[in-house]
Formats: C-alpha cells, sequence, structure tokens
C-alpha cells in the first residue's frame, strides 16, 4: 500500500535495511546494538516512510508493546506536514490489522505532544520510566 501525496512525495512502508537504518541513525536512544533490534521491528510489526524524489526523508515503526516509535523527519523537510502525514498513514495501517495505535512521547517534546493531538491521538496518561545510569 503506498499513498502518493504529490509528485515527488510518497508514503509507503520502508524497506527494512533501509528504514532499520534511518531509524537508527537518527534516534537518539541508539546505541551499539540499535540496528538489529530496529530490523526486527520493522520486520515483524511493519513501518511507513516518506519519500521525496525516492530519498527516505522520515519515518516510524512499532515496538515490540504495540507503540508507534522512532518517528523522526529530517531536519531540512520539516514543517511540511510529512510527519502527520506519515503517522496517519501507519495508524490507518494499524487499525485495518486490528491494533489500536498509540504512542509515547517524551513529556518535553512539545512538538510531538501538539502532532499527537493533531492527527486525533487523545492524552492517556503520564508514566516515569527509569533506567540504570550508564
Amino acid at each position: 500500500m503506498s499513498s502518493l501525496i504529490r509528485n515527488d512525495v510518497e508514503i509507503k512502508p520502508m524497506e527494512v535495511v533501509e528504514g532499520a537504518t534511518f531509524l537508527r541513525d537518527h534516534w537518539k536512544f541508539a546505541t551499539v546494538g540499535t540496528l538489529p533490534y530496529v530490523l526486527k521491528l520493522i520486520q515483524r510489526n511493519g513501518s511507513a516512510g516518506v519519500f521525496v524524489d525516492g530519498k527516505l526523508v522520515g519515518g516510524v515503526t512499532m515496538n515490540g508493546s504495540g507503540m508507534m516509535t522512532m518517528l523522526h523527519t529530517m531536519n531540512e523537510y520539516r514543517h511540511n506536514g510529512f510527519a502527520q502525514m506519515v503517522m496517519k498513514y501507519f495508524i490507518k495501517i494499524l487499525s485495518a490489522k486490528n491494533i489500536m495505535p498509540c504512542c509515547t512521547v517524551e513529556a518535553s517534546n512539545a512538538p510531538s505532544i501538539a502532532l499527537q493531538k493533531k492527527i486525533g491521538l487523545k492524552f492517556s496518561h503520564e508514566t516515569y520510566y527509569f533506567t540504570v545510569p550508564q
């Protein structure tokens, strides 16, 4: 399934290796073992990407908990509505599989919170994550 937005912009599933590499390279939580993890996520759970003139410029996948994750649009392509388009596309894919679309957003990430509201997602609850210091 693909969605041609305009002649130069297409929203479609990402190819596994290209998508995993893109998301790993732009995910602020990436570590040494991130690429194999993201490869498995895309293989098992699918993905959606924004392609401008055939170049991958944004994407999203779903983690093992069923939450959309790693949403990223390259800086030079921001403010074109691409994140909104790719999220809506991925939500349609997940909904067609009877998966309830949901995601987590860092409380300090105001642009992402605004995006989630804009595409119709509703705030559910506040959660705290704890990690071992590195």
